[in-house]
């Protein structure tokens, strides 16, 4: 049996999302800043009332008491740690079984067609970006790892991957529905976080994604082709209704008559170090729960009486 030091599991920038709490999850130094500024504003609307003995004054002064006492117990808690998501538990669950026994689920491996078009075109989506901003972007085929990352940045510019000074990351969606979607909106957090994690190990002061509507390659759309007839149920491939579907599919798979300029829709990353200590803080605490989880995966023994002993411990406790 493998013996994993899991002091020094290092968590795949592509992956770091999943270990992340999200921005929308308050920390407790944000909550304790928000209960602070909250009680502020309850002190200050106290004072502008004519009337402070009335019914409206009596209120914020019983909502200012529960401050007092909500205050100090969250300013104790201010610097604890986010606990760990049930998803991020999930997560490590696989690099726990992958770490330590090389295996995971099959299904990372077969992957889908979305990510075989993704990796396939990979290098025209580069190609797309050079054309566009002047650039000589070339395929990343080197890893890079620091104390608490891994990661395969697709490009980067600079004379060495691990002095880069501006990473680019192509992603190639599947249809142009896929591409549109990312018009008017923010980054998704999954791609801001790994460019966070490559900037951290690359030492680059930022990082740009670039969607791109890259041409399905032929073998995809010809598999596609296939299942439309089989579902279609037609006599045969000759058949009009078929002829037509298939030209069609063949126009919605292929984007070469798009100018190139409307084909890339670009984000720009700046390295945000206080984030990256952040990513840092959230490696290490899975790191401390997957050496929990080894002990408790090794020495696991559930029995009813261990969950009635769980069941008198929740009624006491309520």
């Amino acid at each position: 049996m493998k013996q994993v030091d899991w002091s020094k599991v290092l968590v795949h920038c592509s992956a770091l999302y999943s270990i992340m709490p999200g921005k929308k999850v308050k920390t407790p130094m944000q909550i304790f800043r928000d209960a602070v500024a909250f009680q502020e504003e309850k002190s200050r609307m106290y004072e502008k009332l004519k009337k402070k003995d009335g019914p409206r004054g009596e209120k914020l002064l019983a909502e200012m008491e529960e401050l007092d006492i909500l205050i100090p117990k969250l300013e104790v808690a201010k610097d604890n740690d986010l606990p760990l998501s049930e998803g991020c538990k999930s997560f490590l669950s696989g690099l726990y079984a992958y770490e330590k026994y090389g295996k995971w689920s099959p299904a990372k491996d077969i992957g889908s067609r979305q990510t075989e078009k993704g990796k396939e075109v990979e290098v025209d989506g580069l190609n797309l970006v050079n054309e566009l901003d002047g650039l000589s972007l070339f395929k990343n085929e080197q890893r890079v790892i620091d104390s608490h990352f891994s990661g395969h940045p697709d490009a980067y510019e600079g004379e060495d991957l691990a002095y880069a000074t501006v990473i680019h990351d192509a992603k190639c969606p599947w249809d142009i529905e896929t591409f549109f979607s990312y018009v008017g909106k923010p980054l998704p957090e999954v791609y801001y976080w790994q460019m966070q994690g490559y900037m951290a190990i690359t030492g680059a002061k930022q990082a740009q994604v670039h969607f791109c509507l890259i041409t399905t390659p032929e073998r995809f759309i010809k598999d596609t082709a296939d299942r439309l007839l089989r579902n279609m149920n037609v006599v045969s491939p000759e058949s009009p209704e078929y002829l037509k579907a298939e030209q069609e599919l063949w126009n919605n798979m292929t984007f070469d008559d798009i100018p190139k300029s409307e084909r890339r829709i670009k984000f720009i990353v700046d390295r945000n170090d206080e984030d990256i200590e952040l990513a840092r803080k959230r490696v290490e605490l899975c790191r401390i729960y997957l050496a929990e989880f080894e002990n408790l995966h090794l020495n696991y023994d559930f029995t009813s009486s261990t969950r009635e002993k769980e069941v008198d411990l929740m009624q006491n406790d309520a």
